[in-house]
């Protein structure tokens, strides 16, 4: 067993309800030089609080859930490397749910972070369609803990949810492709349903009302955000005589490029 309260107060010779206050961070009438004789024998004693006691008692585990169904636009590795260093400065943990992309999978996994006591969950909307999203979102509700979102379809009903503007990025990918002199530009995009899908397609469209090009006799196709769909896909865009392609992730990009070496 690890060291207490209780053990604080033997040593200091101070009470436990003094100690408590302290090492809690409570308001009180303890001088500065009893809480620095406290903390200092807390830190000798290698004291940490315990976080089971600490979440009975304020009814909060300090922990966020992070959700991010397959066919994420995002690069998981990334997510987990910023969400986790986001939590560890603030004193948060994070536990990470990665379901199936269908509305039980993502209900199974928004009802285990409830299980587990979440402050807060973060839900990866971008490869997910509306209805398991709201769902998802109205659980959350339920349960009286905020929820917030990364993109998606129904992203701009949720509030502090972080969304990219992918119809500015659309816009500025196409222009620069239009500005290097190609006319005949593919585009590669996610699921058709996708909120991403639809933004993207937007500020292609203003690209090329800006350059008066029509939009209508350009192919677009739509696959999952993985590197198969890129690989799958590239030579339906050949086929059509493109000059270059516009894609809507790094991993689609990854496919059009080890299939264009395998075709040389």
């Amino acid at each position: 067993m690890g060291v207490t309260i209780k053990d604080i107060a033997k040593k200091t010779g101070l009470s436990i309800t003094t100690v408590s206050l302290v090492l809690n961070k409570k308001e009180s009438r303890i001088s500065a030089k009893t809480k620095q004789r406290v903390e200092n024998i807390a830190q000798e004693l290698h004291y940490s609080p315990n976080q089971a006691a600490i979440s009975l008692a304020t009814k909060r585990t300090n922990a966020i859930g992070l959700i991010v169904p397959e066919g994420s636009y995002y690069r998981t590795d990334n997510l987990m490397i910023f969400f986790e260093r986001a939590c560890r400065n603030t004193g948060y943990a994070l536990s990470f749910s990665f379901p199936e992309e269908d509305e039980a999978a993502c209900m199974e996994a928004v009802g285990t972070m409830l299980g587990r006591g979440v402050d807060g969950i973060i839900f990866d909307g971008s490869g997910s369609s509306e209805i398991f999203f709201k769902s998802c979102r109205e659980a959350a509700g339920r349960a009286e803990i905020p929820f917030v979102t990364l993109a998606g379809s129904a992203a701009d009903e949720v509030p502090d949810s972080v969304m990219p503007d992918h119809r500015l990025g659309a816009y500025l990918a196409v222009s620069h492709l239009l500005n290097l002199g190609h006319s005949h530009i593919g585009c590669i995009l996610g699921p058709r349903d996708s909120g991403i899908a639809a933004d993207m397609l937007r500020g292609r469209a203003e690209a090329l009302r800006e350059f008066n090009r029509d939009a209508g006799s350009l192919p677009v196709l739509f696959c999952p955000y993985n590197s198969a769909g890129g690989y799958q896909n590239l030579e339906a865009l050949l086929e059509q005589r493109v000059t270059a392609i516009f894609a809507a992730s790094d991993l689609i990009a990854v496919g059009l490029f080890r299939r264009s070496y395998e075709l040389g």
